[in-house]
């Protein structure tokens, strides 16, 4: 599964590497991905960057790390 650690980047600046990221993934044709927020100002911006992205199905925070997020692309049509 891809993965992007987000950790270190002030907001702004993470936003686009995660909008980047979900992009390329989904012209691989990656089904999912795991972004990793850490738990501060940028976790509980993460849900707001997930649902406004177009490649984005769905996502998930992750049970055991709340921290780290699973999501579901959309299938490249």
């Amino acid at each position: 599964m891809r993965t992007i650690d987000l950790h270190g980047y002030v907001l702004h600046d993470a936003w686009k590497k995660f909008n980047v990221f979900a992009q390329d993934s989904y012209f691989a044709r990656k089904k999912q991905i795991r972004v990793i927020t850490g738990q501060g100002a940028m976790m509980k911006e993460f849900p707001n960057w997930a649902s406004a992205n177009r490649y984005v199905k769905s996502h998930e925070q992750v049970k055991f790390n709340s921290g780290a997020w699973i999501l579901q692309l959309k299938i490249k049509g």
